[in-house]
């Protein structure tokens, strides 16, 4: 027959036990629920990305924005051009906010794009350093610098044909997608 003791030190151990088991499935959960709603956004802003107005948006931007004075910000832009140039800016901001607070992985970002980010930063870097002075904003848009700075720095092309070439050495692909 088992002592006291010896019940209570097995019960504390069991019970030890459970509760490392239930943190541990608690933040599995986590994770996956982190990740179900950073996938959903995630699709959600590439979709705006891709979207006909913001492909039309992003074409004036990179051919039209350089006639105008950089001096004059976003606020004293023509209506049609103000309004590309703020959504576009502003879904840059925020795919930059994901991307810098972990919502958003960065290596996929810049693989998928990243050489526009930088393009359009180099176009739009002018006006949002004057919106900054004309707004009394000294942040606006730091999240969308602070991406297209870390873009540049990134050889962006090697990223991508690491990645492609570990996928394709992927072992597991041969089950799945058979080739003749």
């Amino acid at each position: 027959m088992l002592s006291v003791d010896t019940i209570q030190t097995i019960s504390v151990i069991v019970a030890t036990i459970a509760l490392i088991a239930n943190a541990w499935f608690s933040f599995q959960r986590y994770r996956h629920d982190k990740t179900s709603r950073n996938i959903a956004a995630t699709m959600k802003l590439v979709e705006e990305w891709r979207s006909h107005k913001a492909r039309q948006s992003k074409v004036k931007i990179l051919s039209h924005l350089k006639a105008f004075d950089s001096s004059l910000g976003f606020t004293y832009l023509p209506d049609d051009l103000k309004h590309d140039v703020t959504s576009i800016s502003h879904l840059c901001d925020e795919i930059a906010t994901r991307v810098i607070y972990d919502e958003a992985d960065e290596k996929l970002v810049f693989s998928f794009l990243g050489h526009r980010i930088i393009s359009l930063w180099n176009a739009l870097e002018k006006h949002i350093v004057a919106e900054r002075d004309i707004s009394g904003m000294k942040n606006y848009q730091a999240h969308f610098e602070a991406l297209a700075d870390k873009a540049k720095k990134t050889n962006i092309d090697r990223l991508i044909e690491l990645k492609v070439a570990r996928f394709k050495r992927r072992k597991w692909q041969k089950l799945v997608w058979p080739t003749s």
